[in-house]
């Protein structure tokens, strides 16, 4: 997997994000949660890699390996395929469950408050941001609070006393609603129709156009 290049439909993707390297397969449902013997295509990536490091004399970080795990964080998304789930014909990817449930406890509780600060504020937000492009549509429930602190004078590292209007304190409700469920299902079908959308102060327009599945599941 490459930032800049499509993913195409593979045995086995892997790529390398700073010094974590990772491989997810997909396998059969009947080879989740059980010790096969037969190993996945992404556990014959990660012994090869072990073996590079074997060669070239580096010392890795063998206790913090995750090998054949049906739930786990990869560069930040956690793929929860556990059996169960994925016989319910779902494959969620999302930010941690872990951080989705705290993020949503602290816009709740900040939400009850008619001030916020610049460190707070800025924290907050860009938590959401994170959490939100997993799913891409719950960026439509942020606009006030980006307006909150104007960026000119948003000083995280000298926070002031900034007024948190009812507005914005309504899109931290819903997003503390929201964020408990705000995944992506990958095993969902592919849509026949892809849309491009432009916006500019005055008007905004968009296009559409019939594709396949072929051209949609890299997208």
């Amino acid at each position: 997997m490459v930032t800049d290049r499509l993913t195409r439909p593979s045995d086995v993707y892997q790529g390398l994000c700073i010094d974590d390297f990772f491989a997810i397969a997909p396998v059969p449902i009947s080879q989740l949660g059980s010790q096969s013997d037969q190993p996945s295509r992404a556990k014959e990536v990660f012994l090869s890699a072990k073996e590079c490091y074997l060669r070239a004399g580096l010392q890795g970080s063998d206790a913090k390996d995750v090998v054949e795990a049906d739930l786990g964080v990869v560069v930040g998304a956690e793929i929860n395929s556990k059996k169960k789930i994925v016989q319910q014909g779902m494959l969620p990817v999302a930010a941690p469950a872990a951080k989705r449930l705290a993020l949503s406890w602290i816009a709740l509780t900040a939400s009850r408050f008619s001030c916020t600060t610049d460190a707070l504020h800025s924290s907050l937000v860009g938590g959401l941001v994170s959490a939100f492009c997993f799913k891409r549509c719950g960026m439509s429930l942020l606009n006030q609070l980006f307006k909150t602190i104007p960026p000119a004078e948003l000083q995280p590292e000298k926070p002031q006393l900034r007024a948190l209007t009812r507005t914005a304190a309504e899109e931290l409700v819903l997003s503390a609603v929201l964020l408990p469920i705000l995944a992506s299902d990958i095993k969902a079908p592919f849509h026949a129709w892809i849309y491009a959308s432009d916006a500019s102060t005055e008007k905004g327009a968009f296009c559409e156009a019939i594709i396949s599945e072929r051209l949609a599941e890299p997208l």
